[in-house]
């Protein structure tokens, strides 16, 4: 079960709830964009490409903008909770907040997403067809099939890990841009799901380090969650005090996050 205070088990349930809808929106939006694929089935072997029109892009991003948004305020909600809890003398000037800086970021990145995305299922189709085109002749069915399984591996690849990752992710960030906000003398402490499915070398080494705002900024990559793919870490205001600083770097040295390995980076 999650070690969670409260709030956050209260906040996960509820990121979950709008979780299981995008993802139903995303399932609902990717059987378009197939359709929308297997009707230039035909033409492929001629044409050697798939076309994606602007407007399914731009469909992916208002989606995208629309969860984003949905998850910034049930997340700005709980963040003000979090900080009153501790400070609740500024009671009037926490409820004032609103992460206003997460929702442009959102705005900007709703985009880049879609783009990214759109451009990955693209690539992905035309290099199944084009390497099995290499090897054999393909008729129209068989070229639709492909499509179809291709999709539906796309489907169940990228499906969960926008829908879980995006929300915690957002979430987080949103927690800081409340904190930032408020400029209250607030410390950060990682919350980690600790249970049979924790990463072991990225999420379990990082439960209930603190650390100040200041360095939280400056290490994003390693410490604002989601830190992997279906990351289920939170952060949480604290007035604790924080962790060691060089435990914390040696930490984030012998355990590189996903979303900071080189790897992945590397473009």
């Amino acid at each position: 079960m999650p070690q969670y205070s409260n709030d956050i088990d209260k906040l996960d349930k509820k990121l979950k709830q709008i979780e299981e809808r995008f993802y139903i929106e995303l399932e609902q939006y990717l059987l378009r964009l197939e359709s929308n694929t297997t009707r230039q089935a035909s033409n492929y072997k001629k044409d050697k490409q798939i076309l994606v029109p602007y407007s399914k892009t731009l469909g992916l991003e208002k989606l995208l903008k629309s969860h984003f948004k949905n998850v910034e305020n049930i997340s700005s909600g709980y963040a003000r909770k979090n900080l009153i809890d501790l400070y609740s003398s500024d009671r009037e000037l926490i409820k004032k907040l609103y992460p206003s800086k997460t929702n442009k970021n959102n705005l900007i990145y709703a985009q880049q997403l879609a783009k990214k995305e759109i451009e990955d299922y693209k690539r992905i189709i035309q290099d199944r067809l084009n390497n099995t085109l290499k090897l054999k002749d393909l008729n129209t069915s068989e070229i639709k099939e492909i499509i179809k399984l291709e999709t539906n591996k796309f489907k169940n690849i990228r499906l969960n890990a926008i829908s879980s990752t995006e929300s915690i992710r957002v979430a987080n960030e949103t927690r800081i841009d409340i904190i930032e906000k408020s400029k209250l003398d607030t410390n950060l402490k990682l919350v980690v799901t600790i249970d049979d499915r924790t990463t072991e070398h990225i999420c379990k080494p990082r439960d209930r380090i603190i650390v100040s705002l200041d360095f939280i900024k400056l290490n994003k990559k390693e410490l604002v969650p989601a830190l992997h793919v279906n990351c289920r870490t939170f952060l949480e205001a604290t007035k604790e005090p924080i962790t060691s600083i060089n435990k914390v770097k040696d930490i984030i040295k012998m355990y590189p996050s996903w979303t900071a390995s080189p790897s992945r980076n590397k473009k």
